[in-house]
């Protein structure tokens, strides 16, 4: 009988009963950190900026349909809802496709859906056509490249992960900072449904950088080697993704209404404030420029807390992320209070700051009240949650616009529901002192481990 390559070599090829059973060990790719790893963080980095960039600028297009359809906000706002609401929620379904079918082809049809949502949207007669198009075709494409495009990072990186996958999702940032303003003059230049058009073409590079992220396995020279990397990272990423011990944890509960909450309220941020802008005399321009002010404002703030967490280890991460969710609320009355395009500049800059520090520092506020064992579990279902908030946040605020005629009313809302969200997640050390279970106080390793500090009393 002939042998395998693999075997002519003395290795012997692996099943999956062999990863189930434990008895093989970690393989670590000889391109990890090196070489080729820059390449694919880059396409990682290109996939994250378009994806940010359709998913968060769709309050740029809620104007447009609102005065091509006659239709109210919440109408409107139904599109681009459904869009980002099935982008955040479903991304965790990416993440397991791209197990069993590579990363790369995973995130190329991605690309593929939403080049194809997009550009079916630009011939829409009514707003369910655009649900259906913009929403639930272009949305599921994002889904499937979300995900993906930052977890290959880890497979790439080790000794530089908190780097890598900074440089990553700062592409989900920057996105919505430019898209808005690249959008609205595409819509002077073309009306809205030529910009949807030029977005479909944009949305098309993923495919291009998808195709240059090989998988690890093409850059080994043995075939037993190459399957025992493919084998640990289906199984591993099967596990993490699917278990459901986190559910079991009250804790994790009221995490889950937290997200559930905070996305609720800072939806129509990215979603309706174009239109209130313009609604309170501003120009179309200037309403597309708020939603790159909050954008900048998440940028920063990402960076910021990922520079604190570092440098002062003793910065408390959990008060942090809830007294940011409770001051980013305090500041949305603002938006209620005056119709100056400066005070809504200034608002969106610094709601976008709290709103950046809140969301950078939650990966390590999740490991501490969990475990790092459970981070890629606990972040697969509060994904979830972000997808229901920014699904229903932009349909409620619209309603609730259309019963009052003012947008006043909605912001008041958000601003609630935003704060009261801060304040939701503090009833975890109330649990966490009656079980007598600690919170881990942790710290950020230069080589991107996550390294307990020390154990802080829950009260």
């Amino acid at each position: 009988m002939q042998r395998s390559e693999g075997e002519a070599h003395g290795e012997r090829l692996l099943t999956k009963s062999d990863v189930a059973n434990n008895s093989m060990t970690t393989v670590t790719s000889s391109v990890v950190d090196q070489g080729y790893a820059w390449v694919v963080l880059a396409c990682c980095f290109g996939v994250q900026f378009i994806v940010g960039g359709v998913a968060m600028a769709g309050g740029v297009f809620v104007v447009e349909f609102r005065d091509a359809f006659g239709v109210s906000p919440g109408e409107a706002s139904w599109v681009t809802a459904i869009n980002t609401g099935i982008a955040f929620g479903c991304s965790p379904v990416g993440g397991i496709l791209s197990t069993y079918f590579g990363h790369r082809w995973v995130i190329l049809v991605g690309g593929l859906l939403t080049s194809l949502g997009l550009l079916l949207s630009a011939w829409a007669q009514t707003t369910f056509h655009l649900c259906l198009t913009y929403g639930l075709i272009a949305g599921g494409g994002i889904a499937l490249q979300y995900s993906p495009s930052v977890s290959i990072v880890g497979l790439y990186f080790k000794e530089r992960t908190a780097l890598a996958l900074g440089l990553t999702v700062s592409g989900t940032a920057l996105g919505p900072l430019l898209s808005p303003l690249f959008l609205r003059y595409f819509i002077d230049l073309f009306t809205w449904r030529g910009a949807l058009i030029a977005g479909a073409g944009i949305a098309l590079h993923v495919c291009v950088l998808a195709a240059l992220m090989f998988p690890q396995e093409l850059f080994e020279s043995s075939p037993a080697r190459r399957q025992k990397l493919k084998l640990t990272r289906q199984d591993s990423t099967w596990r993490e993704i699917t278990s459901i011990d986190i559910l079991k944890d009250p804790c994790f509960h009221l995490q889950f209404v937290n997200n559930l909450m905070w996305c609720i309220g800072v939806s129509p941020l990215w979603m309706l404030l174009p239109d209130y802008a313009i609604e309170s005399g501003m120009t179309r321009a200037q309403s597309s420029l708020l939603i790159s002010f909050t954008s900048l404002g998440n940028s920063i703030g990402r960076v910021l807390i990922a520079f604190l967490m570092n440098r002062f280890l003793n910065l408390n991460r959990f008060h942090a992320h809830n007294i940011a969710a409770i001051f980013g609320g305090v500041l949305m009355v603002i938006y209620s209070l005056t119709t100056s395009f400066v005070a809504f500049s200034s608002a969106s800059l610094t709601i976008g700051l709290l709103f950046g520090l809140m969301v950078g520092s939650l990966p390590v506020v999740t490991t501490e009240l969990y475990g790092a064992d459970l981070l890629t579990n606990a972040f697969s279902y509060l994904m979830i949650a972000d997808g229901l908030g920014f699904l229903v946040g932009p349909p409620i605020s619209g309603e609730l616009y259309k019963a009052s005629s003012n947008y006043a009313i909605p912001f008041y809302f958000n601003a609630v529901i935003y704060s009261l969200s801060g304040v939701l997640l503090y009833f975890v050390l109330v649990i966490k002192r009656e079980k007598q279970d600690p919170v881990l106080q942790l710290n950020v390793a230069e080589n991107g481990d996550i390294v307990k500090l020390k154990t802080v009393d829950a009260a």
